[in-house]
């Protein structure tokens, strides 16, 4: 997912979740960088798994460079997933 992907993802969110909080982001002109923040949170989380893959002796052991790939996007993909996740939660959190 694109950080471009992840702000009209939450933005759905957070327009369905919390229609008046949404209308009063957009007439403050906070809205953009509410979902901006939240998806760089999610970008930042998919960095520090990415760096952590380096200091992880069980993904060095991996031998065969495809499974290596594999393993990589895999976890990468998982960390986007709760890192999104998390955002919706705190989209739908949000009291007007």
């Amino acid at each position: 997912m694109t950080p471009s992907q992840a702000v009209k993802t939450l933005e759905i969110a957070l327009k369905d979740a919390q229609p008046k909080v949404y209308a009063q982001m957009q007439a403050d002109k906070t809205l953009g960088d509410y979902l901006n923040r939240l998806a760089g949170q999610i970008q930042e989380q998919k960095e520090e798994v990415h760096h952590a893959l380096a200091n992880d002796p069980q993904f060095q052991k991996i031998a065969d460079p495809m499974l290596k790939v594999q393993e990589a996007n895999s976890r990468l993909k998982a960390a986007e997933e709760v890192a999104l996740q998390q955002a919706i939660e705190e989209v739908q959190s949000l009291e007007a």
